[in-house]
């Protein structure tokens, strides 16, 4: 009889010890997200590796500049699931319980995050405070684990241009340039222009490009006015692509025609060597 007393006694300090490890060990988390402008993610606060969870309360914040909570939808404790929500201050608190006791990966909200800021904006999503107990009201120790919410930047960039000769003597030119999206977004389909002394000389369709990708055109020919032109090629003419950045579109240039060099006959040296002798003997009978 003692000696079953004493193996019940042993196990019931193992559980014992194995709530209190688990307990150890619970998490209280929100994973990172990326959004693009004015899109909505629906994010779930998760309370993780818990043993027999019987309610809590979450306090939770963000920049309200970047994301509002625009709703909040119960998890999967089943009683008295309350929320409060200000997206003037950028916080929301909820509170819910479980008279059975959850174990396990428990979701105790569903928050919908809406983007309201510019492209390239962050916000951390915090679990500011929180306060969660089992069944029987005992305080259950938990770490946490923050994420962040970013807007998805769309930012095209002229990378590069250059001119290349058709026919050098009729001053006929083509123009390369490339077009990067240099963004963390995706780029929808836009519209290259090259304008030339101030005049649109052509456009050029653009795919939708990724993050990092390029498109590279070459277009032509045009015939250059007295000996230069200033070419300015710019992405996005129509401002069609929400960017982070708008001033950035353009790149401008100054294309000039080579001077020719005269090509002298034979008659024309003799002269030209006839002339810089005579200059030649007067310095002499000056400096004489």
């Amino acid at each position: 009889m003692t000696r079953l007393i004493q193996l019940a006694c042993l196990g019931i300090l193992m559980l014992i010890s194995i709530s209190l490890v688990a307990a150890s060990e619970t998490t209280i988390g929100i994973d990172d997200y990326s959004v693009e402008s004015g899109n909505t993610v629906t994010a779930p606060i998760r309370i993780n590796d818990t043993v027999m969870l019987g309610g809590g309360e979450i306090n939770f914040t963000y920049d309200p500049t970047v994301v509002h909570v625009t709703d909040v939808l119960r998890g999967d404790l089943r009683f008295s699931f309350k929320y409060m929500i200000n997206n003037g201050s950028g916080w929301m608190h909820a509170n819910a319980l479980d008279v059975g006791g959850l174990s396990g990966n428990v979701t105790f909200a569903y928050l919908d995050l809406t983007a309201v800021g510019d492209g390239g904006d962050t916000s951390p999503l915090n679990i500011a405070s929180a306060n969660i107990f089992d069944i029987n009201y005992t305080p259950i120790a938990y770490t946490v684990n923050n994420g962040s919410f970013t807007i998805l930047s769309r930012d095209l960039v002229i990378t590069k241009t250059s001119e290349l000769w058709v026919v050098m003597e009729d001053k006929t030119y083509n123009i390369a340039y490339i077009v990067s999206n240099r963004g963390s977004g995706d780029a929808s389909a836009s519209t290259t222009s090259i304008t030339i002394d101030g005049v649109n000389a052509a456009t050029d369709a653009v795919p939708a490009l990724s993050p990092g990708e390029s498109h590279t055109a070459i277009l032509g020919p045009f015939t250059m006015t007295g000996d230069s032109d200033t070419i300015e090629v710019c992405a996005d003419v129509y401002d069609v692509v929400a960017e982070s950045d708008e001033e950035n579109n353009c790149k401008e240039n100054r294309f000039e025609h080579p001077v020719p060099v005269p090509v002298l006959t034979p008659h024309g040296l003799v002269a030209l060597i006839g002339s810089l002798m005579i200059v030649a003997v007067r310095r002499v009978k000056k400096d004489g």
